[in-house]
């Protein structure tokens, strides 16, 4: 029976540190996180750009429309330059390209209407 006190102390003393132990690890774990910086305006790569596609998003890169950097493969833009190119206006050029997509539009939805008529 005395072997049995014995094990319990041993194991209570063993508990005890481990707890210890993992106590000053915690600690030393959220110390870290807190002294590192979060980054406020982190790097976003071109494949989670608001784009139709991979595609689009690196001409807008090449074509310097979104500020970004070719890391490898992949492009980097700030979240702001991001933000920037989203809420510009458009470019002047483009309502001309709009009154061209009204043409066609306008053209499409008539030949439409005749092929209706003509079934």
């Amino acid at each position: 029976m005395a072997n049995s006190s014995n094990d319990l102390d041993v194991a209570d003393l063993v508990g005890g540190k481990l707890a210890d132990a993992l106590r000053q690890l915690v600690r030393e774990e959220i110390a870290r996180a807190n002294r590192s910086p979060i980054e406020a305006d982190p790097w976003v790569p071109h494949t989670r750009w608001p784009c139709t596609s991979r595609r689009a998003a690196c001409e807008l890169a090449r074509s310097g429309a979104i500020e970004a950097v070719r890391k490898g493969s992949l492009w980097l833009a700030r979240a702001s330059a991001i933000d920037r190119w989203v809420t510009s206006p458009d470019e002047p050029g483009d309502a001309a390209n709009d009154d061209e997509v009204d043409e066609l539009a306008a053209a499409m939805a008539a030949a439409a209407q005749r092929s209706r008529r003509s079934a």
